[in-house]
């Protein structure tokens, strides 16, 4: 198999966006909307405003770059994904649960039957409410027959590329 190259800029936009997540839930943790921090409203403002999409973009290149360039078959993909997105947002929903349900004198937010429902069923709730994007990442993830046809079909027409898209965008 061919060693993937590292993309620098993406690396250092991913750590940028690391470092935006960092400072909007630790920093200015309760502090928006406070009339007496108009600065770090505003800066918290800003940071929302776009570190959610900016992760999104971040993760559909490496998406395209590890998945769809390479014309990775579905099952693998599905199996790769499960495993770096899946197991790792149910261990650490199982054992939020599991404190939750241990100390809930100690919870801000308690988990009752509903929320348990609600997070392995429909996924619509977790006691940690972080974890909605693992779940909207591998639910996007899930449309890569999809991303494969548009892109090999309607972009190299329109850009004139032969069906030479995937090759020229790749390094």
């Amino acid at each position: 198999m061919a060693e993937k190259k590292k993309i620098d800029w993406l690396s250092v936009l991913q750590g940028f966006s690391m470092l935006l997540v960092i400072i909007g839930h630790v920093v200015l943790t309760n502090v928006p909307g406070d009339a007496t921090t108009p600065i770090a409203t505003g800066i918290g403002r800003i940071i929302y405003s776009f570190h959610m999409p900016l992760f999104i973009f971040i993760s559909g290149w490496l998406f395209y770059y590890t998945c769809i360039g390479r014309d990775k078959p579905y099952k693998e993909m599905l199996v790769s994904k499960a495993k770096r997105l899946a197991i790792p947002f149910f261990a650490f929903t199982i054992i939020a649960m599991v404190l939750k349900l241990a100390f809930p004198q100690l919870m801000h937010r308690v988990v009752d039957v509903e929320e348990i429902v609600n997070t392995f069923l429909f996924f619509r709730s977790n006691p940690l409410g972080e974890m909605w994007f693992v779940i909207v990442l591998f639910e996007l993830m899930l449309l890569y027959p999809i991303y494969k046809l548009i892109i090999n079909n309607s972009f190299s027409a329109i850009l004139g590329l032969g069906g030479n898209f995937d090759k020229q965008l790749l390094p």
